[in-house]
């Protein structure tokens, strides 16, 4: 659902900027008709008001991250980032992250905490120097349930893999991943994917025995740049959201591009993509367009826009976004946004006649916390946004135990 906050509050941006350096649309799905578009107020929520998710079996750090999903016969299903801190270090850019899966039988009153289903592994990296402690992260998934692929591949899980050595952030080893199965549970053991790489991927890792040591080896099953000029640019691309339709699966990714020099930092945008079944084919993989970019950002008094999530309720499908701030620190997510689609297989959203997004639901906790990566839950009666806070303690730059935490909003387009 999401750069898992981690990533966005300490981002090594400057290790990206030193690595070397037509869409067919389908026929129209257009959305079933919705009230006229307007911009939905600004509401902000108290989270010590709200409820919290909570299951036995946490790590230490809590959990961020949702991604929800609907299994047949009533069962709900989420995979979350789940947040340790390995040795007892709670230094923010040491912090262990792995998926998590969960699931509830009670329409969303209970979770209860199933396993892992990607871990993060630690080694140590030895390229050129001496051994420097590194760990494979797993991140910001993103959970579907496909009623309209093959009965073995009706579960998707998506998620960014990327390698940290001691706190530095290495995008250039790294991946949108992706598993399918029959069920949710058996996500855990299905065969792992690498299945997006952009033009910052070091090759290095096509290899099981590099100094990297990747989980996945081999190549990406596809190149971002190569779908679309639009991507060329993209160094990382993070933060997935997942929809299944009967045209295809919908893929929302957030393209983080580094601008010409360093000192001018990185620009975002939302993009979209399209898997026209089976998704382990790299011919099946088509792009939609970018669908936000900053310039969106900037009409609507925010600097840009982060952890995409895609769902559908009442016949009409959304976008879920995260506005970025700068209070409590630089890249801090501002709460979340419900933009709906006008038509999907587009990537069309509800814009006004001067062509500003028209947002159906602005959400936020305290003004002056970390706050964000949200998933929806269309039906049952805890519909309505699951939202994340963090808190930092910016002094020290650690983090306390349990300040992950994720919540139940109640509130919903």
């Amino acid at each position: 659902m999401r750069t898992h906050p981690l990533c966005v509050i300490v981002i090594a941006w400057t290790a990206l900027a030193a690595v070397a350096r037509a869409q067919t649309p389908l026929a129209a799905s257009v959305q079933a008709p919705i009230q006229a578009p307007v911009q939905a107020p600004a509401q902000t929520l108290r989270a010590a008001a709200l409820p919290e998710l909570t299951m036995a079996g946490m790590p230490s750090h809590g959990i961020f991250d949702a991604s929800v999903a609907s299994a047949p016969g009533g069962a709900l299903y989420m995979s979350v980032s789940g947040v340790e801190a390995p040795g007892g270090d709670a230094l923010l850019e040491h912090l262990a992250v792995r998926t998590l899966l969960a699931r509830s039988t009670d329409q969303g009153e209970h979770w209860s905490l199933l396993g892992t289903i990607n871990p993060d592994i630690g080694f140590a990296a030895t390229e050129k120097r001496k051994p420097k402690p590194a760990r494979w992260q797993s991140e910001v998934s993103a959970l579907a349930f496909d009623p309209y692929d093959a009965p073995g591949a009706r579960w998707k899980l998506v998620w960014h893999q990327y390698l940290r050595v001691e706190e530095e952030r290495h995008f250039e080893h790294g991946w949108i991943a992706y598993r399918e199965a029959a069920t949710a549970e058996a996500l855990a053991a299905a065969t792992p994917l690498k299945l997006i790489g952009t033009f910052a991927y070091a090759a290095t890792n096509d290899t099981a025995t590099a100094w990297t040591k990747p989980p996945i080896a081999g190549a990406p099953l596809l190149r971002a740049d190569p779908l679309s000029p639009e991507l060329a640019g993209c160094a990382v691309l993070t933060e997935p959201g997942m929809l299944a339709r009967p045209e295809g699966l919908y893929l929302a990714l957030v393209c983080h591009e580094p601008k010409a020099f360093a000192w001018m930092g990185v620009s975002s945008r939302i993009v979209l993509l399209r898997c026209v079944r089976p998704c382990t084919a790299a011919a099946s993989w088509k792009f939609v367009g970018t669908v936000l970019d900053m310039s969106d950002a900037k009409a609507l008094g925010v600097e840009k826009f982060s952890a995409s999530d895609l769902f559908s309720a009442e016949g009409t499908d959304y976008l879920t976004v995260s506005p970025v701030g700068k209070d409590p620190g630089n890249d801090a997510y501002k709460g979340c946004w419900v933009i709906p689609f006008r038509n999907t297989s587009t990537g069309e959203l509800w814009r006004s006649a001067g062509g500003v997004l028209q947002p159906r639901l602005r959400v936020t906790l305290e003004a002056d916390s970390f706050n964000g990566a949200c998933s929806y839950l269309p039906a049952g009666p805890h519909r309505g946004l699951f939202i994340g806070q963090l808190a930092i303690d910016a002094s020290k730059r650690k983090v306390p135990t349990g300040v992950f935490h994720l919540y139940d909003s109640g509130v919903g387009p």
